[in-house]
């Protein structure tokens, strides 16, 4: 039900959005440098980050600076960033008012933003190999 008008985040698919991303982090945390240097897989988890970053921008309770960029760690790091930004993101969705409506949560003409997380973390969870 989350981005329907007057629907609120549900806490399945707020947990859904954690178990996800809990996923790819511990399946891409034991990587070793050489293997994250292969490919693209660097700038896929970084260009997941960056999104992470700008929904939980999203959502009107954030204290993240509208100019804020995460900084770009090295490969070795990259994994715990992610899981970093992924609970502060899942945390900010769960912070949620209860009751409060998914379009009244996120900023106007903001993405839906448990939906479009988990669209993002399938599709970096493909593309990381």
């Amino acid at each position: 039900m989350t981005g329907r008008p007057g629907a609120a985040f549900e806490p399945a698919d707020v947990g859904a959005l954690g178990a996800e991303l809990r996923a790819l982090v511990d399946r891409v945390r034991p990587w070793s440098t050489s293997r994250w240097a292969r490919g693209t897989n660097s700038a896929v988890a970084y260009g997941l980050v960056e999104a992470l970053v700008r929904l939980t921008r999203s959502l009107p309770e954030t204290t993240i600076p509208p100019d804020a960029r995460p900084p770009r760690l090295g490969d070795h790091a990259v994994a715990d960033q992610l899981a970093v930004v992924g609970a502060g993101l899942v945390q900010a969705c769960s912070d949620a008012s209860p009751g409060q409506s998914a379009a009244e949560s996120a900023a106007p003409g903001a993405p839906d933003v448990v939906g479009g997380a988990r669209r993002l973390v399938r599709e970096a969870g493909r593309q990381l190999s």
